[in-house]
């Protein structure tokens, strides 16, 4: 009885999740599904701070970046991100220079 129980309360505290998400995605004007809730979040953020090149790294390569790079800032990293106006320690040294390939073509 345990395993249906617990089975069932795993279940109903995901749905809220995946409802937020849903609403959240609809509220951006994205297809639900479409995006993780953390790219949900920058989306959201980078629209409220008005970021035209953080919006479309997220819309057009956002769900298709891969990077095993960690998150750590350098010399390099803080240039680019100084550049596309965003922190630094939110983002791989592949993801700003996408976004500065990005902002640049």
């Amino acid at each position: 009885m345990i395993l249906p129980l617990g089975a069932a309360l795993a279940v109903t505290l995901a749905l809220p999740a995946v409802a937020n998400d849903a609403q959240l995605a609809a509220s951006l004007g994205v297809e639900p599904g479409a995006y993780t809730t953390a790219e949900l979040i920058q989306l959201s953020n980078a629209m409220s701070d008005d970021n035209a090149i953080a919006i479309r790294h997220i819309l057009q390569d956002g769900p298709e970046t891969v990077s095993t790079q960690n998150r750590s800032a350098n010399g390099g990293n803080a240039q680019l991100a100084a550049y596309l106006g965003v922190n630094p320690a939110d983002y791989t040294t592949a993801e700003l220079a996408a976004m500065y390939i990005d902002a640049t073509d």
